[in-house]
């Protein structure tokens, strides 16, 4: 995959992360180990994209 792909799927994954965290009590409090984990790999796509992307 594009790193830049990459990159914009980390951050929109890292993003609904942060969305389930915050919105955990009106979804219910078994959300948070879910959204956790999903904001983790999103941040893990982040970093590992950056390595990629050469600085114009």
């Amino acid at each position: 995959m594009n790193q830049k792909v990459l990159f914009v799927l980390g951050i929109l994954l890292a993003l609904t992360g942060a969305v389930l965290m915050i919105e955990g009590n009106t979804l219910g409090e078994r959300t948070i180990p879910a959204a956790i984990i999903i904001t983790i790999l999103g941040i893990y796509l982040i970093a590992t994209s950056r390595r990629g992307i050469k600085k114009s």
